[in-house]
Protein backbone atom coordinates (compact mmCIF):
# COMPACT_ATOMS: atom_id res chain seq x y z
CA UNK A 1 0.00 0.00 0.00
CA UNK A 2 2.96 2.68 0.89
CA UNK A 3 4.96 1.44 -2.13
CA UNK A 4 2.85 2.46 -4.81
CA UNK A 5 4.03 6.10 -5.41
CA UNK A 6 0.62 7.56 -6.42
CA UNK A 7 -1.22 6.61 -2.93
CA UNK A 8 -3.07 8.62 -1.39
CA UNK A 9 -2.00 8.50 2.33
CA UNK A 10 1.38 9.97 1.77
CA UNK A 11 0.04 13.34 1.40
CA UNK A 12 0.82 15.73 4.18
CA UNK A 13 -2.62 15.77 5.42
CA UNK A 14 -3.08 12.29 6.10
CA UNK A 15 0.21 12.06 8.71
CA UNK A 16 -2.44 11.87 11.68
CA UNK A 17 -4.34 9.12 10.47
CA UNK A 18 -1.71 6.78 9.45
CA UNK A 19 0.47 7.97 12.71
CA UNK A 20 -2.95 6.79 14.19
CA UNK A 21 -3.22 3.18 12.23
CA UNK A 22 0.06 2.13 12.87
CA UNK A 23 0.08 3.19 16.72
CA UNK A 24 -1.79 0.32 17.31
CA UNK A 25 0.21 -2.59 15.44
CA UNK A 26 3.01 -4.25 16.98
CA UNK A 27 6.41 -2.28 17.40
CA UNK A 28 8.41 -5.10 15.35
CA UNK A 29 5.78 -5.56 12.43
CA UNK A 30 5.08 -1.38 11.87
CA UNK A 31 8.92 -0.79 12.30
CA UNK A 32 9.67 -3.56 9.80
CA UNK A 33 6.71 -2.19 7.18
CA UNK A 34 8.33 1.54 7.46
CA UNK A 35 11.74 -0.15 6.81
CA UNK A 36 10.39 -1.98 3.76
CA UNK A 37 9.62 1.37 2.44
CA UNK A 38 12.22 3.32 3.09
CA UNK A 39 14.89 1.18 1.42
CA UNK A 40 12.08 0.64 -1.52
CA UNK A 41 12.06 4.98 -1.75
CA UNK A 42 16.23 5.15 -1.37
CA UNK A 43 16.54 1.86 -4.03
CA UNK A 44 14.01 4.96 -6.37
CA UNK A 45 16.55 7.38 -5.64
CA UNK A 46 19.82 5.34 -6.57
CA UNK A 47 17.93 4.31 -9.51
CA UNK A 48 17.43 7.87 -10.44
CA UNK A 49 20.90 8.62 -10.19
CA UNK A 50 22.04 6.20 -12.29
CA UNK A 51 20.03 6.69 -14.44
CA UNK A 52 20.78 10.47 -14.67
CA UNK A 53 24.45 9.89 -15.45
CA UNK A 54 23.37 7.47 -18.24
CA UNK A 55 21.47 10.08 -19.62
CA UNK A 56 24.47 13.24 -19.37
CA UNK A 57 27.21 10.48 -20.98
CA UNK A 58 24.44 10.00 -24.04
CA UNK A 59 24.22 14.08 -24.45
CA UNK A 60 27.95 14.62 -23.96
CA UNK A 61 28.45 13.18 -27.45
CA UNK A 62 25.93 15.52 -29.09
CA UNK A 63 26.84 19.29 -30.17
CA UNK A 64 27.00 21.98 -27.90
CA UNK A 65 23.73 23.14 -28.77
CA UNK A 66 22.04 20.38 -28.21
CA UNK A 67 23.71 19.78 -25.05
CA UNK A 68 22.24 22.79 -23.66
CA UNK A 69 19.18 22.48 -24.22
CA UNK A 70 18.61 19.02 -23.43
CA UNK A 71 20.29 19.14 -20.16
CA UNK A 72 18.03 21.99 -18.96
CA UNK A 73 15.12 19.90 -20.24
CA UNK A 74 16.50 16.26 -18.88
CA UNK A 75 17.28 18.38 -15.29
CA UNK A 76 13.76 19.91 -14.65
CA UNK A 77 12.18 16.34 -15.33
CA UNK A 78 14.72 14.55 -12.99
CA UNK A 79 14.17 17.53 -10.04
CA UNK A 80 10.61 16.76 -10.39
CA UNK A 81 11.33 12.62 -10.09
CA UNK A 82 14.24 13.53 -7.63
CA UNK A 83 11.55 15.99 -5.53
CA UNK A 84 8.74 13.35 -5.41
CA UNK A 85 11.09 10.94 -4.20
CA UNK A 86 12.55 13.04 -1.26
CA UNK A 87 9.19 14.04 -0.45
CA UNK A 88 7.78 10.61 0.49
CA UNK A 89 11.41 9.52 1.78
CA UNK A 90 11.14 12.58 4.77
CA UNK A 91 7.39 11.68 5.16
CA UNK A 92 8.46 7.95 6.00
CA UNK A 93 11.33 9.21 8.54
CA UNK A 94 8.77 11.75 10.07
CA UNK A 95 5.96 8.71 10.13
CA UNK A 96 8.86 6.36 11.45
CA UNK A 97 10.41 9.33 14.42
CA UNK A 98 6.94 9.57 15.17
CA UNK A 99 6.15 6.23 15.87
CA UNK A 100 8.94 5.50 17.32
CA UNK A 101 8.96 8.07 20.46
CA UNK A 102 6.79 7.63 23.56
CA UNK A 103 6.19 11.10 24.42
CA UNK A 104 4.34 11.80 20.92
CA UNK A 105 1.72 13.65 21.00
CA UNK A 106 -0.92 13.87 18.14
CA UNK A 107 -2.70 17.32 17.38
CA UNK A 108 -5.95 15.70 18.46
CA UNK A 109 -4.74 14.70 21.73
CA UNK A 110 -3.05 17.95 22.38
CA UNK A 111 -6.39 19.69 21.61
CA UNK A 112 -7.61 17.80 24.92
CA UNK A 113 -5.41 20.17 27.11
CA UNK A 114 -7.85 21.35 29.32
CA UNK A 115 -8.61 25.24 27.99
CA UNK A 116 -8.76 27.37 31.48
CA UNK A 117 -5.14 25.43 32.29
CA UNK A 118 -3.61 27.26 29.05
CA UNK A 119 -5.50 30.63 29.52
CA UNK A 120 -4.39 30.95 33.12
CA UNK A 121 -0.69 29.93 31.68
CA UNK A 122 -1.44 32.85 28.98
CA UNK A 123 -1.94 35.54 32.02
CA UNK A 124 -5.94 35.57 31.73
CA UNK A 125 -7.65 35.87 34.91
CA UNK A 126 -10.78 33.76 34.76
CA UNK A 127 -13.63 33.94 36.48
CA UNK A 128 -16.17 31.29 37.09
CA UNK A 129 -19.50 31.68 35.14
CA UNK A 130 -21.79 28.53 35.83
CA UNK A 131 -20.22 25.03 36.11
CA UNK A 132 -18.78 24.81 32.68
CA UNK A 133 -17.74 28.18 31.52
CA UNK A 134 -15.32 31.03 32.54
CA UNK A 135 -14.96 34.73 31.41
CA UNK A 136 -12.06 36.46 31.32
CA UNK A 137 -11.40 40.41 29.31
CA UNK A 138 -10.21 39.69 25.96
CA UNK A 139 -6.77 39.90 24.85
CA UNK A 140 -7.31 40.77 21.23
CA UNK A 141 -9.16 43.61 22.27
CA UNK A 142 -9.17 46.18 24.83
CA UNK A 143 -12.85 46.36 27.17
CA UNK A 144 -14.05 47.12 30.43
CA UNK A 145 -16.01 44.51 31.42
CA UNK A 146 -15.59 40.33 30.56
CA UNK A 147 -16.34 39.12 26.73
CA UNK A 148 -14.03 36.31 26.23
CA UNK A 149 -16.36 32.99 27.46
CA UNK A 150 -13.99 30.04 28.04
CA UNK A 151 -16.56 26.15 27.48
CA UNK A 152 -14.82 23.43 29.39
CA UNK A 153 -17.36 20.78 28.18
CA UNK A 154 -15.69 21.75 24.53
CA UNK A 155 -12.56 22.78 25.37
CA UNK A 156 -13.30 25.91 22.86
CA UNK A 157 -13.41 29.40 23.34
CA UNK A 158 -15.75 32.78 22.29
CA UNK A 159 -15.41 36.60 22.34
CA UNK A 160 -18.97 37.95 22.49
CA UNK A 161 -16.87 41.28 21.79
CA UNK A 162 -14.85 40.79 18.47
CA UNK A 163 -16.25 37.43 17.46
CA UNK A 164 -12.85 35.17 17.75
CA UNK A 165 -13.23 32.03 17.98
CA UNK A 166 -11.71 28.63 18.42
CA UNK A 167 -10.12 25.53 20.49
CA UNK A 168 -7.20 25.54 22.64
CA UNK A 169 -4.57 25.62 19.71
CA UNK A 170 -6.59 28.78 18.35
CA UNK A 171 -6.36 30.57 21.42
CA UNK A 172 -2.55 30.33 21.99
CA UNK A 173 -1.92 31.05 18.34
CA UNK A 174 -3.82 34.49 18.53
CA UNK A 175 -2.68 35.29 22.37
CA UNK A 176 1.12 34.68 21.56
CA UNK A 177 0.30 35.42 18.05
CA UNK A 178 2.58 32.43 16.94
CA UNK A 179 2.30 29.77 14.25
CA UNK A 180 0.54 26.71 14.33
CA UNK A 181 3.75 24.64 15.24
CA UNK A 182 4.63 26.84 17.49
CA UNK A 183 1.76 26.75 19.51
CA UNK A 184 1.97 22.84 19.42
CA UNK A 185 5.32 23.25 21.02
CA UNK A 186 3.96 25.66 23.64
CA UNK A 187 1.07 23.20 24.39
CA UNK A 188 3.64 20.50 24.64
CA UNK A 189 6.10 22.12 26.64
CA UNK A 190 3.73 23.52 28.84
CA UNK A 191 3.11 20.12 30.19
CA UNK A 192 -0.16 19.77 30.78
CA UNK A 193 -2.16 16.60 31.67
CA UNK A 194 -4.24 15.44 28.31
CA UNK A 195 -7.02 13.03 29.36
Amino acid sequence: MLEDPECKYLREPFFEEIYQILKDFPSDFRNDLLIRNIRYWQQKLKELGEDLKIVVQKIAILPLEQQRLLEAVILKIYEKRYNFIVKRLNYLYRLKNALNKKNYLSVEEIKKTPIADVAIQLNLHLKPLGSNKFVSLCPFHKEKHPSLVLYTNTNRFYCFGCHKKGDVIDLVMEVKKCSFKEALIFLKEAGHEVN
